[in-house]
């Protein structure tokens, strides 16, 4: 099998970039420093995979309409587009389009306040996906989750969410979306009060951001952990 020389190149540089992520060496950051170290190597030992752009369809087009009418801020119309489109999926029998509209409509009920139903459009979104057996799209919906509780400050819920969609996206091999979860994750533990868990969780999501290349969450995720620091 060819190796890409920048796949190459993360391997080589997986023990660097897990101490880079973690910072100091104090005994108070130690655990953190292995799990980032562990998130690297985890991270270096999976090759990438290719994906199949998905069919243009009418639910498709309609979900692309609901995420215009979204970005301008017509919500209620949105929310009625994002239905329309989930019929049309439905129509079409395509279970991966509804289940990203259910992500998309539990999301834009966070942003109109309304928890409950948010709450039950994710449930379904969750049990299309286990039906499916798909990682992957229940990850995304435990994101979404996570998110929903921690807009309602609702922080202990909110934390289980992000922890189970950490776990979920390792198990897809999808570090990117675990380090999202994590960063989510490790606000709610500083609410919360625990910082060493705080600094854990940010750590690794540092450690999987550097070998990723992605200097920006990196970066985000280095202040993420500084600001536990202060909370100490």
């Amino acid at each position: 099998m060819n190796v890409s020389p920048s796949w190459r190149h993360l391997a080589a540089t997986t023990a660097v970039l897990a101490l880079v992520a973690c910072g100091d060496d104090s005994n108070s950051n130690s655990a953190a420093q292995k799990d980032a170290n562990r998130a690297a190597e985890q991270v270096t030992a999976q090759t990438k995979g290719g994906g199949t752009p998905a069919a243009v369809s009418r639910g498709e087009q309609l979900y692309r309409d609901a995420e215009r009418i979204a970005n301008v801020g017509r919500d209620l119309e949105a929310r009625q587009t994002y239905e329309r489109a989930l019929a049309a999926f439905k129509s079409d029998n395509d279970r991966s389009g509804e289940g990203k509209t259910l992500i998309a409509m539990g999301s834009l009920d966070r942003a109109m306040g309304q928890g409950e139903r948010g709450r039950q459009v994710l449930r379904d979104a969750d049990a299309l996906y286990a039906s499916l057996n798909n990682p992957k799209g229940r990850a995304e919906t435990a994101f979404a989750l996570g998110e929903l509780e921690r807009a309602q400050f609702n922080n202990e819920p909110s934390r289980t969410a992000f922890d189970n969609a950490a776990n979920l996206f390792r198990a897809a091999a999808d570090w990117g979306g675990e380090a999202r979860a994590l960063i989510g994750r490790a606000d709610v533990e500083r609410r919360l009060a625990h910082i060493l868990s705080a600094q854990r969780s940010a750590a690794r999501a540092g450690a999987i951001y550097t070998v990723l290349r992605e200097t920006q969450n990196a970066n985000l995720a280095r202040r993420t952990r500084s600001e536990e620091h202060t909370s100490e």
